[in-house]
């Protein structure tokens, strides 16, 4: 990991800060921890998505797709949206100690590689990010809303659907998933192909597992005088990197 250093910052004049009806002051720091957790939300969805692809010799993330699409162009389309069978079918593959890998288009399993085989647990679950429309979709699935579980008492993740369990696997909306409009361009075991529909990237991971962040600093929010201008400023430094670092968590 080689962590990148950043800085940024807001400047507030010293007039705004007497006349403002709210602690403006405490606005920028609150605006600055947003900006902070949207880095890192991104970063993770970068990292994710660029994970190693699983071949019949190297260990690596799994793709599948809905309906009868495959990575050949212009395979997916209109119809080919996630089902509770995906779903299913993911969490098999996690937890199964053979991967599998796209072999002309052909949905193949790999026998040249032994995968690392993992478990759902309590405190490293198996976690399902999807976007607004995946939930949309999902939402209106009889058999998904009628075999959902609401968790116990664990910590609520930001995003997570009110505790929403299926089948043992978090699920957590979120509009950071990778999307692509029709006709924009994909990388899967590669080979870069189309796609005839608006699409997302949805990720099934074991968490704690998949990746991590690493901190060169942690972020720092600084507020100071700048007499000269009449002004305060609110500053903010963070130095980080995210990468995946079990891709056949993925």
């Amino acid at each position: 990991f080689a962590p990148t250093d950043g800085h940024e910052g807001i400047e507030i004049t010293d007039k705004a800060v007497r006349t403002s009806a709210i602690n403006i002051i405490q606005h920028a720091r609150e605006e600055m921890e947003y900006r902070v957790s949207d880095l890192l939300d991104t970063a993770c969805s970068v990292a994710l998505d660029d994970a190693t692809a699983m071949s019949n010799t190297v260990n690596g993330m799994q793709t599948i797709f809905g309906g009868a699409a495959t990575n050949a162009d212009n395979s997916l389309g209109d119809g080919d949206v996630l089902t509770t069978d995906m779903v299913a079918k993911a969490k098999r593959l996690l937890k199964a100690d053979r991967g599998y890998w796209w072999n002309s288009n052909a949905w193949t399993k790999a026998t040249g590689t032994v995968k690392n085989t993992w478990e759902s647990e309590p405190k490293a679950p198996f976690v399902l990010f999807i976007g607004t429309e995946q939930e949309e979709t999902l939402c209106n699935d009889s058999q998904f809303v009628n075999a959902a579980e609401y968790g116990g008492r664990e910590v609520v993740l930001n995003g997570e659907l009110g505790k929403l369990q299926y089948l043992g696997t978090k699920i957590i909306s979120t509009t950071k998933t990778p999307g692509l409009a029709s006709g924009g361009n994909f990388t899967c075991q590669g080979t870069t192909t189309s796609v005839d529909t608006n699409v997302h990237t949805c990720f099934m991971v074991k968490a704690q597992k998949c990746g991590t962040i690493v901190w060169g600093l942690k972020p720092q929010i600084k507020v100071f005088d700048w007499p000269s201008g009449a002004k305060k400023r609110c500053a903010l430094e963070y130095s980080y990197a995210a990468d995946t670092v079990y891709h056949d968590a993925i």
